[in-house]
């Protein structure tokens, strides 16, 4: 890869993470996610770009933030959607960045990102975040060979329950 490449990489993914992170616009940061996870699926390269760069925990806080939301009164349907949309692209990039990136799962596992996926199962009257909830816990989940190797500081989430969790998963995904 040329070096004038790798700076307009590097531009991009700096430029998205901010506008994800420090926006007060959430339409902005809407399409930022959009974008990101439009960016790294698929894409092995883009995704440790994004990764390396800090992308992870972001998305994670955002989940989070969206989940705070659903729980308090919405005054419009457009509020609604728009809450709606970033748990679903949310769920997609986590599900996305922990698939066949040993980083990547780590740090959706160490930021909570399980915890929120685990909550994006009942916390939608939405059944579009329900599923993009289970498709990523299920990309997490068959990264076993991963998980097994991680340091037990970054694998702490996936004992017990939520390996049941994820098992359980399994089979209603497939169906």
């Amino acid at each position: 890869m040329q070096l004038e490449e790798v700076n307009q990489r590097s531009d991009m993914v700096a430029h998205l993470l901010s506008d994800l992170s420090t926006s007060g616009d959430r339409n902005k940061a809407l399409l930022s996610l959009r974008q990101i996870k439009n960016q790294i699926i698929g894409n092995k390269a883009k995704k440790t770009c994004f990764v390396k760069a800090g992308a992870v925990p972001l998305v994670v806080a955002l989940l989070h933030q969206q989940l705070q939301l659903l729980r308090q009164p919405r005054g419009d349907e457009e509020e609604a959607s728009r809450i709606t949309e970033a748990l679903t692209q949310s769920a997609a990039a986590l599900g996305s960045f922990a698939c066949g990136n040993p980083i990547g799962l780590g740090q959706v596992i160490q930021s909570g990102g399980l915890e929120g996926l685990a909550t994006t199962l009942s916390h939608s009257e939405d059944r579009r975040v329900n599923e993009a909830g289970m498709r990523a816990l299920k990309l997490v989940y068959a990264q076993q060979v991963w998980l097994a190797s991680l340091p037990p500081q970054i694998g702490f989430g996936l004992s017990g329950r939520q390996c049941c969790l994820c098992e359980s998963l399994h089979g209603r995904i497939d169906e």
